[in-house]
């Protein structure tokens, strides 16, 4: 006997809705049991068949095994799954995973024994679990219960070795016993239908995806923790490829690459992809927040200025005017031949002005006519200059 027993990864909130599915199972179980008038009512049976069989047959179970066993893969694996997906879809994963069971096992008798059996069992709902959680938590071990003739214990293996492992059994057997026409008392394609389903859903919802991030993250800090910073950040980069428009991985690639002084370069070009990523992504506070921390360390020539100036505009339109003119100044003078300088530095006059500092914006729009004279913002400039002669 093999039996799964707890994983390795720790819940991050309570999971009432698996709880309550373990409940009204028992509860089920406790009500039907004595009552074979009711559970012939409520069992998917194709020779008195009524249309809410079809969901009241994933709650009930053969006997006290069957239902303990379903219970405890139940909890080691529906727990996780739903604090992953909330409560909703992960209710919704788990009646389409039962749905889809009962259709192919409907479907595999038809083809094997030319007619279809009545069936019943959370299995193949839970399978579908099975399937999404080792697809998100792949390489998170399972702790495995073994009891062989006298001699028992635990072991660990991967979870996606564990889902191989009830699936292939539940292929060779179904396909085993189908192909022998030998009816059996396990729905072994129900399993396979359920287990499909959960692929289906953890495909649609990308969570492959994450599973490799989660991956290449722990891989970069066990490199990072050895003193492999470069290496670090290069696998972070690899997922960076895969995923260009996430501002975290770059602030993970840059926060590997400045632990040493020859790589710091790397890390610039990174935290100046993730600023204006989240800039382009009205996400200014996470910009601020982290200009505000990266000024602590860094000079502010070493950043883009083009990135820098937008920053300084988002700065400008929150309010923070201060902040907004320091950077500005930035670059227009550290910055004075790239192309946003001239436009940095007009922008600065403007705020001057509303700020109602008159002289020193007076300062900045001469300046922009000085250092740019054939520039757009030149003209602006002597706009504002007669603006101020006026006032």
């Amino acid at each position: 006997m093999l039996l799964p027993y707890s994983t390795e990864r720790e819940l991050q909130r309570a999971p009432y809705a698996t709880l309550s599915l373990i409940g009204l199972n028992v509860v089920i179980a406790a009500l039907t049991w004595p009552n074979d008038e009711l559970t012939e009512q409520l069992i998917f049976n194709p020779g008195d068949f009524h249309w809410w069989q079809v969901m009241t047959c994933l709650f009930m179970h053969a006997g006290p095994e069957h239902l303990i066993g379903n219970m405890i893969f139940l909890w080691v694996f529906g727990s996780h799954v739903e604090d992953v997906l909330g409560t909703w879809k992960y209710l919704a994963l788990y009646f389409s995973a039962g749905l889809g069971a009962n259709a192919l096992q409907a479907a595999s008798d038809l083809v094997f024994l030319d007619t279809i059996r009545g069936g019943l069992g959370a299995s193949g709902c839970i399978m579908g679990l099975v399937a999404l959680f080792a697809t998100r938590f792949r390489r998170v071990p399972v702790n495995i219960f073994y009891l062989w003739w006298y001699r028992w214990g635990t072991f660990q293996v991967a979870a996606m070795w564990v889902a191989a492992f009830y699936f292939a059994l539940d292929l060779l057997y179904g396909f085993g016993f189908g192909m022998a026409a030998l009816p059996t008392c396990v729905g072994n394609f129900a399993h396979v239908g359920g287990f499909l389903c959960g692929l289906l859903w953890a495909y649609l919802l990308r969570l492959p995806d994450e599973a490799r991030a989660d991956e290449t993250g722990q891989e970069a800090a066990r490199l990072a923790a050895s003193g492999i910073y470069e290496m670090a950040a290069a696998a972070v980069e690899q997922e960076i490829q895969r995923h260009p428009g996430d501002p975290e991985l770059h602030c993970k690639a840059a926060t590997y690459y400045e632990m040493k002084p020859q790589t710091r370069h790397r890390a610039i070009e990174h935290w100046n992809m993730a600023l204006g990523l989240w800039l382009r992504r009205d996400e200014q506070e996470a910009a601020f927040d982290r200009w505000d921390r990266l000024m602590y360390d860094h000079n502010p020539q070493q950043f883009d200025p083009g990135i820098i100036c937008d920053l300084a505009v988002a700065q400008e339109n929150a309010g923070q005017l201060s902040a907004a003119a320091e950077i500005y100044a930035v670059v227009a003078n550290d910055h004075a031949a790239s192309r946003p300088a001239a436009l940095a530095a007009l922008r600065l006059a403007h705020l001057l002005r509303r700020m109602g500092d008159e002289d020193l914006a007076r300062q900045w729009y001469q300046t922009v006519i000085e250092r740019w004279p054939d520039s757009d913002e030149a003209l602006d400039a002597h706009d504002g200059l007669a603006q101020l002669g006026r006032g």
